[in-house]
Protein backbone atom coordinates (compact mmCIF):
# COMPACT_ATOMS: atom_id res chain seq x y z
CA UNK A 1 0.00 0.00 0.00
CA UNK A 2 1.04 3.48 -0.95
CA UNK A 3 2.21 5.25 2.12
CA UNK A 4 2.64 9.53 1.82
CA UNK A 5 5.36 10.97 3.03
CA UNK A 6 4.96 13.80 5.27
CA UNK A 7 8.48 15.25 4.91
CA UNK A 8 10.47 16.84 2.17
CA UNK A 9 12.91 15.07 0.76
CA UNK A 10 16.08 16.02 0.83
CA UNK A 11 17.16 14.66 -2.53
CA UNK A 12 18.15 11.08 -4.06
CA UNK A 13 21.14 10.28 -5.95
CA UNK A 14 18.65 10.12 -9.27
CA UNK A 15 18.31 13.60 -9.28
CA UNK A 16 21.93 14.38 -9.64
CA UNK A 17 24.12 14.65 -12.51
CA UNK A 18 25.91 11.54 -13.60
CA UNK A 19 28.78 12.21 -11.19
CA UNK A 20 32.60 10.66 -11.64
CA UNK A 21 32.40 8.81 -8.12
CA UNK A 22 29.75 7.02 -6.35
CA UNK A 23 28.07 7.27 -3.76
CA UNK A 24 30.22 5.39 -1.28
CA UNK A 25 33.35 7.50 -2.25
CA UNK A 26 31.39 10.74 -2.20
CA UNK A 27 30.99 9.99 1.52
CA UNK A 28 34.55 8.84 1.90
CA UNK A 29 36.25 12.24 1.08
CA UNK A 30 35.90 12.38 -2.86
CA UNK A 31 32.69 15.08 -2.36
CA UNK A 32 35.73 17.48 -1.33
CA UNK A 33 37.05 17.53 -4.79
CA UNK A 34 33.23 18.98 -5.47
CA UNK A 35 34.17 21.81 -2.46
CA UNK A 36 37.38 22.36 -4.48
CA UNK A 37 35.50 23.00 -7.64
CA UNK A 38 32.63 24.89 -6.73
CA UNK A 39 35.71 27.38 -5.22
CA UNK A 40 37.53 27.32 -8.69
CA UNK A 41 34.20 27.82 -10.44
CA UNK A 42 32.98 30.84 -8.28
CA UNK A 43 36.77 32.07 -8.86
CA UNK A 44 36.21 31.43 -12.83
CA UNK A 45 33.15 33.33 -12.70
CA UNK A 46 34.38 36.64 -11.22
CA UNK A 47 37.04 36.63 -13.83
CA UNK A 48 35.21 35.80 -16.42
CA UNK A 49 32.37 38.47 -15.50
CA UNK A 50 35.08 41.27 -14.75
CA UNK A 51 37.87 40.48 -17.11
CA UNK A 52 35.70 40.26 -20.26
CA UNK A 53 31.77 40.27 -19.30
CA UNK A 54 31.30 43.57 -17.83
CA UNK A 55 33.80 45.19 -20.61
CA UNK A 56 31.47 44.14 -23.34
CA UNK A 57 28.95 45.60 -21.95
CA UNK A 58 30.28 48.87 -21.46
CA UNK A 59 31.30 48.72 -25.22
CA UNK A 60 27.57 48.04 -25.90
CA UNK A 61 26.31 51.13 -24.22
CA UNK A 62 29.14 53.14 -26.13
CA UNK A 63 28.55 52.04 -29.50
CA UNK A 64 24.59 51.68 -29.44
CA UNK A 65 24.71 55.13 -27.47
CA UNK A 66 22.60 53.84 -24.75
CA UNK A 67 21.82 56.36 -21.79
CA UNK A 68 23.94 55.74 -19.08
CA UNK A 69 20.78 55.29 -16.51
CA UNK A 70 18.97 53.01 -18.60
CA UNK A 71 22.40 51.28 -19.64
CA UNK A 72 22.77 50.54 -15.53
CA UNK A 73 19.54 49.29 -15.35
CA UNK A 74 19.59 47.26 -17.88
CA UNK A 75 23.25 45.94 -19.40
CA UNK A 76 25.34 46.57 -16.62
CA UNK A 77 22.57 45.24 -14.03
CA UNK A 78 22.22 41.89 -16.67
CA UNK A 79 26.08 41.89 -16.66
CA UNK A 80 26.44 41.92 -12.38
CA UNK A 81 23.34 39.51 -11.98
CA UNK A 82 24.36 37.13 -14.83
CA UNK A 83 25.41 34.54 -13.12
CA UNK A 84 22.82 34.42 -10.96
CA UNK A 85 20.05 34.27 -13.56
CA UNK A 86 21.83 31.81 -15.29
CA UNK A 87 22.20 29.68 -12.47
CA UNK A 88 18.34 30.35 -11.12
CA UNK A 89 17.36 29.24 -15.34
CA UNK A 90 19.32 26.33 -15.18
CA UNK A 91 18.26 24.79 -11.82
CA UNK A 92 14.46 25.32 -13.11
CA UNK A 93 15.47 22.88 -16.43
CA UNK A 94 17.61 20.30 -15.17
CA UNK A 95 14.58 20.11 -11.92
CA UNK A 96 16.74 21.63 -9.37
CA UNK A 97 14.34 24.75 -8.73
CA UNK A 98 14.72 25.37 -5.38
CA UNK A 99 18.35 25.97 -5.14
CA UNK A 100 17.68 28.82 -7.73
CA UNK A 101 14.92 29.73 -5.90
CA UNK A 102 16.75 30.10 -2.21
CA UNK A 103 19.82 31.80 -4.84
CA UNK A 104 17.27 34.57 -6.20
CA UNK A 105 16.21 34.91 -2.02
CA UNK A 106 19.23 34.77 -0.95
CA UNK A 107 20.96 37.14 -3.14
CA UNK A 108 18.28 40.04 -1.38
CA UNK A 109 20.07 40.15 1.74
CA UNK A 110 23.76 39.85 -0.10
CA UNK A 111 23.48 42.73 -2.42
CA UNK A 112 21.06 44.86 0.13
CA UNK A 113 23.28 44.43 3.12
CA UNK A 114 26.59 42.76 2.80
CA UNK A 115 27.73 44.97 -0.28
CA UNK A 116 27.22 47.73 1.06
CA UNK A 117 28.59 46.71 4.10
CA UNK A 118 31.65 45.53 3.11
CA UNK A 119 32.09 48.61 1.24
CA UNK A 120 31.76 50.15 4.88
CA UNK A 121 34.51 48.00 6.13
CA UNK A 122 36.80 49.54 3.78
CA UNK A 123 36.08 53.32 4.68
CA UNK A 124 38.88 55.36 6.62
CA UNK A 125 36.04 58.38 7.42
CA UNK A 126 32.35 58.61 7.11
CA UNK A 127 31.01 59.49 3.86
CA UNK A 128 27.27 60.66 3.29
CA UNK A 129 25.52 58.40 0.55
CA UNK A 130 23.52 59.87 -2.14
CA UNK A 131 19.82 59.07 -1.04
CA UNK A 132 18.48 59.40 -4.50
CA UNK A 133 19.71 56.24 -5.74
CA UNK A 134 18.98 53.73 -2.78
CA UNK A 135 15.25 55.15 -2.60
CA UNK A 136 14.43 55.02 -5.99
CA UNK A 137 15.54 51.49 -6.29
CA UNK A 138 14.48 50.54 -2.94
CA UNK A 139 10.67 51.87 -3.82
CA UNK A 140 11.19 49.42 -7.30
CA UNK A 141 12.03 46.63 -5.22
CA UNK A 142 9.19 46.98 -2.83
CA UNK A 143 6.62 47.13 -5.27
CA UNK A 144 8.32 44.02 -7.08
CA UNK A 145 7.61 42.12 -3.31
CA UNK A 146 4.50 43.35 -3.05
CA UNK A 147 3.97 42.11 -6.54
CA UNK A 148 4.99 38.56 -5.66
CA UNK A 149 3.21 38.73 -2.30
CA UNK A 150 0.00 39.13 -4.06
CA UNK A 151 0.85 36.68 -6.65
CA UNK A 152 1.67 33.74 -3.70
CA UNK A 153 -1.80 34.33 -2.13
CA UNK A 154 -3.25 30.91 -3.78
CA UNK A 155 0.67 29.05 -4.06
CA UNK A 156 0.17 29.57 -7.41
CA UNK A 157 2.24 31.83 -10.10
CA UNK A 158 0.40 30.90 -13.66
CA UNK A 159 2.22 32.15 -16.94
CA UNK A 160 1.46 35.77 -16.81
CA UNK A 161 1.70 36.91 -13.09
CA UNK A 162 5.60 36.05 -13.83
CA UNK A 163 5.46 37.79 -16.82
CA UNK A 164 3.66 41.07 -15.14
CA UNK A 165 7.19 41.02 -13.05
CA UNK A 166 9.08 41.31 -16.23
CA UNK A 167 6.63 44.11 -17.21
CA UNK A 168 7.62 45.90 -14.25
CA UNK A 169 11.04 45.93 -14.83
CA UNK A 170 10.32 47.41 -17.94
CA UNK A 171 8.73 49.90 -16.46
CA UNK A 172 11.63 50.20 -14.47
CA UNK A 173 13.79 51.14 -17.20
CA UNK A 174 11.52 53.54 -18.53
CA UNK A 175 12.06 55.35 -15.31
CA UNK A 176 15.18 55.06 -15.68
CA UNK A 177 15.39 56.60 -18.62
CA UNK A 178 13.75 59.61 -17.10
CA UNK A 179 15.27 59.32 -13.93
CA UNK A 180 17.42 62.01 -14.41
CA UNK A 181 14.64 64.96 -14.74
CA UNK A 182 12.98 63.51 -11.73
CA UNK A 183 15.59 63.47 -9.62
CA UNK A 184 16.62 67.31 -10.06
CA UNK A 185 12.66 68.16 -10.05
CA UNK A 186 12.73 66.54 -6.23
CA UNK A 187 15.67 67.67 -5.02
CA UNK A 188 14.64 71.39 -6.05
CA UNK A 189 11.00 70.51 -4.43
CA UNK A 190 12.95 68.89 -1.59
CA UNK A 191 15.33 71.56 -1.20
CA UNK A 192 16.19 72.29 2.63
CA UNK A 193 13.38 69.93 3.94
CA UNK A 194 14.27 66.25 3.35
CA UNK A 195 17.54 66.73 1.51
CA UNK A 196 20.08 65.97 3.70
CA UNK A 197 22.85 65.22 1.33
CA UNK A 198 25.35 67.73 0.42
CA UNK A 199 25.01 70.01 -2.91
CA UNK A 200 28.66 68.30 -3.77
CA UNK A 201 27.19 64.96 -2.96
CA UNK A 202 24.41 65.00 -5.78
CA UNK A 203 24.97 62.46 -8.62
CA UNK A 204 25.59 63.78 -12.23
CA UNK A 205 26.84 62.61 -14.72
CA UNK A 206 30.35 63.53 -15.51
CA UNK A 207 31.99 64.63 -19.44
CA UNK A 208 32.98 60.54 -20.14
CA UNK A 209 29.17 59.77 -19.52
CA UNK A 210 29.88 57.95 -16.26
CA UNK A 211 28.02 58.04 -13.01
CA UNK A 212 29.99 60.20 -10.60
CA UNK A 213 29.14 63.47 -7.77
CA UNK A 214 29.75 66.40 -8.75
CA UNK A 215 32.69 68.00 -6.78
CA UNK A 216 32.57 65.04 -4.65
CA UNK A 217 35.31 62.46 -6.75
CA UNK A 218 37.96 64.21 -4.06
CA UNK A 219 35.62 63.60 -1.02
CA UNK A 220 34.81 60.15 -1.47
CA UNK A 221 38.90 59.66 -3.13
CA UNK A 222 39.75 61.20 0.83
CA UNK A 223 37.13 59.00 2.50
CA UNK A 224 38.85 55.17 1.85
CA UNK A 225 42.67 54.07 0.89
CA UNK A 226 42.63 54.69 -2.43
CA UNK A 227 44.46 51.54 -4.20
CA UNK A 228 45.13 50.70 -7.66
CA UNK A 229 42.59 49.07 -9.55
CA UNK A 230 44.20 45.97 -11.69
CA UNK A 231 43.35 48.32 -15.09
CA UNK A 232 42.36 45.30 -17.65
CA UNK A 233 39.23 44.89 -15.46
CA UNK A 234 37.79 48.59 -16.72
CA UNK A 235 37.21 49.00 -21.18
CA UNK A 236 36.78 52.52 -20.60
CA UNK A 237 40.49 53.27 -18.85
CA UNK A 238 41.75 52.06 -22.67
CA UNK A 239 40.29 54.89 -24.21
CA UNK A 240 42.01 57.57 -21.81
CA UNK A 241 45.36 56.01 -22.32
CA UNK A 242 45.72 54.64 -18.90
CA UNK A 243 46.30 50.48 -19.81
CA UNK A 244 48.92 48.55 -21.87
CA UNK A 245 48.03 48.39 -25.58
CA UNK A 246 49.23 44.84 -25.05
CA UNK A 247 46.30 44.31 -21.74
CA UNK A 248 46.06 41.23 -19.63
CA UNK A 249 48.44 37.82 -20.69
CA UNK A 250 47.94 34.82 -19.04
CA UNK A 251 51.70 34.24 -20.05
CA UNK A 252 53.17 36.95 -17.86
CA UNK A 253 54.51 35.53 -14.85
CA UNK A 254 54.76 37.10 -11.47
CA UNK A 255 57.71 37.40 -9.35
CA UNK A 256 56.30 36.62 -5.64
CA UNK A 257 55.97 33.04 -4.56
CA UNK A 258 52.39 33.68 -3.23
CA UNK A 259 51.20 35.01 -6.86
CA UNK A 260 53.04 32.75 -8.73
CA UNK A 261 51.35 29.87 -6.82
CA UNK A 262 47.86 31.52 -7.35
CA UNK A 263 49.02 32.45 -11.25
CA UNK A 264 49.48 28.34 -11.31
CA UNK A 265 46.07 27.28 -9.95
CA UNK A 266 44.21 29.68 -12.02
CA UNK A 267 46.22 29.30 -15.36
CA UNK A 268 43.98 26.89 -16.56
CA UNK A 269 40.95 29.25 -16.78
CA UNK A 270 42.49 32.66 -17.85
CA UNK A 271 44.24 30.28 -21.10
CA UNK A 272 41.56 28.93 -21.48
CA UNK A 273 39.17 32.29 -21.77
CA UNK A 274 42.36 34.42 -23.13
CA UNK A 275 42.22 31.63 -26.11
CA UNK A 276 38.22 31.98 -26.48
CA UNK A 277 37.38 35.39 -25.43
CA UNK A 278 38.28 38.70 -27.22
CA UNK A 279 39.17 40.65 -24.82
CA UNK A 280 37.23 43.69 -26.47
CA UNK A 281 38.80 46.03 -23.81
CA UNK A 282 41.94 46.18 -25.97
CA UNK A 283 41.65 48.30 -29.06
CA UNK A 284 42.40 46.13 -31.44
CA UNK A 285 39.60 43.85 -30.34
CA UNK A 286 37.08 46.55 -29.52
CA UNK A 287 34.72 45.93 -33.07
CA UNK A 288 34.42 42.44 -31.50
CA UNK A 289 32.45 43.22 -28.43
CA UNK A 290 29.59 41.20 -30.04
CA UNK A 291 31.46 38.42 -29.87
CA UNK A 292 32.93 38.98 -26.72
CA UNK A 293 29.43 38.86 -25.35
CA UNK A 294 28.21 35.67 -26.71
CA UNK A 295 31.44 33.83 -25.76
CA UNK A 296 30.93 35.24 -22.24
CA UNK A 297 27.26 34.19 -22.06
CA UNK A 298 28.55 30.71 -23.33
CA UNK A 299 31.00 30.56 -21.19
CA UNK A 300 28.76 31.84 -17.82
CA UNK A 301 25.85 29.42 -18.79
CA UNK A 302 28.42 26.44 -18.36
CA UNK A 303 30.27 27.61 -15.19
CA UNK A 304 26.62 28.18 -13.95
CA UNK A 305 25.59 24.54 -14.41
CA UNK A 306 28.90 23.34 -12.91
CA UNK A 307 27.87 25.23 -9.96
CA UNK A 308 24.71 23.95 -9.69
CA UNK A 309 25.76 20.05 -10.33
CA UNK A 310 28.67 20.45 -7.36
CA UNK A 311 26.60 22.34 -4.78
CA UNK A 312 23.60 19.57 -5.56
CA UNK A 313 26.07 16.69 -5.09
CA UNK A 314 27.87 18.45 -1.84
CA UNK A 315 24.04 19.84 -0.23
CA UNK A 316 23.10 15.58 -0.87
CA UNK A 317 26.17 14.28 0.83
CA UNK A 318 25.88 16.65 3.69
CA UNK A 319 22.22 16.18 3.76
CA UNK A 320 21.35 19.62 3.68
CA UNK A 321 18.30 20.60 1.49
CA UNK A 322 18.56 22.43 -2.27
CA UNK A 323 16.82 25.72 -0.74
CA UNK A 324 19.38 26.39 1.81
CA UNK A 325 22.38 25.63 -0.40
CA UNK A 326 20.92 27.89 -2.57
CA UNK A 327 19.92 30.38 -0.04
CA UNK A 328 23.72 30.28 1.21
CA UNK A 329 26.24 29.18 -1.33
CA UNK A 330 24.55 29.91 -4.49
CA UNK A 331 23.72 33.75 -3.50
CA UNK A 332 27.45 34.03 -2.30
CA UNK A 333 28.64 32.54 -5.76
CA UNK A 334 26.36 34.45 -8.35
CA UNK A 335 27.09 37.76 -6.62
CA UNK A 336 30.73 37.52 -6.49
CA UNK A 337 31.22 39.69 -9.42
CA UNK A 338 29.22 42.19 -7.99
CA UNK A 339 31.15 42.11 -4.14
CA UNK A 340 34.23 42.23 -6.05
CA UNK A 341 33.05 45.15 -8.37
CA UNK A 342 31.71 47.30 -5.84
CA UNK A 343 34.77 46.67 -3.36
CA UNK A 344 37.17 47.68 -6.24
CA UNK A 345 34.87 51.12 -6.90
CA UNK A 346 35.40 51.59 -3.31
CA UNK A 347 38.90 51.68 -2.95
CA UNK A 348 39.29 53.58 -5.90
CA UNK A 349 36.92 56.23 -4.42
CA UNK A 350 33.52 55.74 -6.01
CA UNK A 351 31.63 55.37 -3.30
CA UNK A 352 28.30 55.86 -4.24
CA UNK A 353 28.63 53.61 -7.30
CA UNK A 354 29.65 50.94 -5.35
CA UNK A 355 26.86 50.93 -2.68
CA UNK A 356 24.18 51.98 -5.79
CA UNK A 357 25.33 48.58 -7.43
CA UNK A 358 24.02 46.77 -4.04
CA UNK A 359 20.83 48.03 -4.29
CA UNK A 360 20.05 48.46 -7.86
CA UNK A 361 20.63 44.87 -8.09
CA UNK A 362 17.82 44.12 -6.31
CA UNK A 363 15.45 45.31 -8.53
CA UNK A 364 17.01 43.22 -11.39
CA UNK A 365 16.66 40.02 -9.21
CA UNK A 366 13.26 40.36 -7.65
CA UNK A 367 11.64 41.00 -11.30
CA UNK A 368 13.43 39.27 -13.62
CA UNK A 369 15.40 36.51 -11.55
CA UNK A 370 12.14 35.05 -10.52
CA UNK A 371 9.68 36.30 -13.10
CA UNK A 372 11.92 34.50 -16.13
CA UNK A 373 12.43 31.13 -14.26
CA UNK A 374 9.11 31.04 -13.45
CA UNK A 375 7.43 31.66 -16.63
CA UNK A 376 9.75 29.12 -18.33
CA UNK A 377 8.95 26.32 -15.43
CA UNK A 378 5.84 27.46 -16.13
CA UNK A 379 5.87 26.01 -19.57
CA UNK A 380 8.21 23.28 -19.06
CA UNK A 381 6.12 21.62 -16.19
CA UNK A 382 2.51 22.53 -16.76
CA UNK A 383 0.35 21.67 -13.73
CA UNK A 384 -2.63 19.90 -15.14
CA UNK A 385 -2.31 21.41 -18.08
CA UNK A 386 -2.08 24.64 -16.63
CA UNK A 387 1.47 26.76 -17.25
CA UNK A 388 1.39 27.14 -13.85
CA UNK A 389 4.77 27.09 -10.77
CA UNK A 390 3.39 25.26 -7.49
CA UNK A 391 5.12 27.02 -4.16
CA UNK A 392 4.50 25.25 -0.89
CA UNK A 393 2.98 27.51 1.80
CA UNK A 394 5.96 27.42 3.89
CA UNK A 395 7.90 28.98 1.10
CA UNK A 396 5.61 31.54 0.42
CA UNK A 397 5.89 33.01 4.00
CA UNK A 398 9.38 32.48 3.73
CA UNK A 399 9.54 34.67 0.57
CA UNK A 400 7.33 37.57 1.65
CA UNK A 401 9.43 37.73 5.14
CA UNK A 402 13.39 37.90 3.48
CA UNK A 403 12.33 39.83 0.73
CA UNK A 404 10.57 42.39 2.96
CA UNK A 405 12.98 42.74 5.68
CA UNK A 406 15.88 41.82 3.58
CA UNK A 407 15.10 45.23 1.78
CA UNK A 408 13.98 47.53 4.60
CA UNK A 409 16.07 47.08 7.47
CA UNK A 410 19.42 47.76 5.45
CA UNK A 411 17.36 51.34 4.10
CA UNK A 412 15.92 52.33 7.16
CA UNK A 413 19.45 51.63 9.00
CA UNK A 414 20.91 54.12 6.68
CA UNK A 415 18.29 56.69 6.74
CA UNK A 416 18.44 56.85 10.81
CA UNK A 417 21.90 57.37 10.02
CA UNK A 418 21.35 60.13 7.48
CA UNK A 419 22.79 58.64 4.91
CA UNK A 420 26.05 58.05 6.48
CA UNK A 421 28.20 54.88 5.49
CA UNK A 422 31.24 54.37 7.89
CA UNK A 423 33.09 51.45 9.50
CA UNK A 424 30.45 51.00 12.38
CA UNK A 425 27.70 50.77 9.68
CA UNK A 426 29.06 48.81 7.65
CA UNK A 427 29.53 46.41 10.95
CA UNK A 428 25.69 47.07 11.29
CA UNK A 429 24.88 46.10 7.59
CA UNK A 430 27.13 42.90 7.87
CA UNK A 431 25.33 41.79 10.85
CA UNK A 432 22.01 42.20 9.03
CA UNK A 433 22.89 39.98 6.34
CA UNK A 434 24.28 37.05 9.00
CA UNK A 435 21.08 37.73 10.82
CA UNK A 436 18.77 37.38 8.26
CA UNK A 437 20.11 34.69 6.45
CA UNK A 438 20.96 32.34 9.60
CA UNK A 439 16.99 33.03 10.64
CA UNK A 440 16.18 32.46 6.89
CA UNK A 441 17.86 28.84 7.37
CA UNK A 442 16.68 28.08 11.04
CA UNK A 443 13.39 28.75 9.45
CA UNK A 444 13.42 26.48 6.77
CA UNK A 445 15.21 23.74 8.75
CA UNK A 446 12.31 24.02 11.64
CA UNK A 447 9.27 24.48 9.19
CA UNK A 448 9.62 21.44 7.49
CA UNK A 449 10.58 17.98 8.06
CA UNK A 450 13.26 16.58 6.05
CA UNK A 451 13.87 13.00 4.88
Amino acid sequence: MDTELNCTPIGTPRDLPSALFTETQLRHGAVMIHIAVLVYMVYALCVESLRYFIPAMEVMCERFHIPEAVAGATLVAFGSSAGELLITLISVIIGSGSIGFGTVVGTSPFTASLIPGSCGLILATAFRLDWWPIVRDTSFYIVGCIAVMVMLRDSIIVWFEAFILVLIYCGYIIFMYFDQRISDSLRVALKGKCDDTPESNQLTTNEEGNYGTSGSIEEEKNAVQVEEIPKELNSRDVENGDVETKGYSPFNIPNSIGEKLIWIISFPINITFYITIPDCSLPRWRSWFLLTFMMSMVWLGAISYVIIWVIDVIGYVFGIPDIIIGLVFGAIGSNSPSLVVSIMATKKGYVNMATSNGFGSNVFNILLCLGLPWMVTSFLHPIDGWHAVFVDRVNMVYIATILSISGLLPVICLGINKWQLSFISGIILSFIYVLIITSAVLYQMLQRQYC
